[in-house]
């Protein structure tokens, strides 16, 4: 877990560099004038609550609520085995991982903080260290670090950054999860050859 970690601030540091160097525009800095303390009106406060959470119940509810049923229309039509299919190339060849995992990466996108419950359903297990090794499990959290955070927050991004922004952040993040999450199970399947 600490390995995670510490790539994952790696990871975040490099890809930072990268994106500042990129972006034409420089901000202002990081200084902030700090109001007086003051106790807050109430009307005040209820309207920037409302501002602050009305996505969540007008964008993020609803999507999570479809995406369930999406997903379970799909398990109960027979089409996650086409998608599994589909993503044999990503989940198996690059990642190493049982080809039923691909739906719950794919559908991971529409309920992201579900889908290690996912993967339980699509192994039949629990114990997910009978099915998968150290490295697989390592290749899979580490996908799922750096795998963009759900539909939700890209309908935020939409919202907020624009459709481009928002698509260039999406396919950033799938490229370097498929990247780092690809790159570290290759040496570490080299490392466990050249130690066996």
């Amino acid at each position: 877990m600490f390995a995670i970690f510490a790539l994952t601030l790696v990871v975040i540091a490099a890809m930072g560099r990268i994106l500042v160097r990129s972006d034409r525009e420089s901000g202002p800095g990081q200084i902030q004038e700090i109001p007086p303390y003051a106790l807050p009106k109430w009307d005040v406060l209820l309207t920037e609550t409302w501002t602050r959470t009305k996505d969540v119940l007008t964008i993020v509810t609803p999507l999570l609520i479809g995406g369930s049923v999406v997903l379970a229309l799909l398990q109960h039509i027979g089409a996650d085995r086409i998608i599994n299919a589909a993503l044999l190339p990503v989940t198996s060849w690059w990642m190493g991982l049982p080809v039923v995992l691909g739906v719950p990466i794919l559908f991971g996108v529409l309920r992201k903080e579900l889908s290690l419950l996912m993967i339980y359903q699509a192994l039949g297990t629990f114990d997910v260290g009978a099915l998968l090794d150290w490295i697989q499990i390592m290749t899979l959290l580490l996908f799922l670090t750096f795998y963009i955070p759900c539909i939700s927050t890209f309908a935020v991004m939409l919202k907020t950054i624009g459709r481009r922004d928002a698509l260039v952040s999406v396919t950033l993040s799938v490229g370097v999860a498929l990247l780092v999450s690809g790159i570290v199970r290759l040496l570490l399947e080299g490392t466990r050859l050249f130690t066996a």
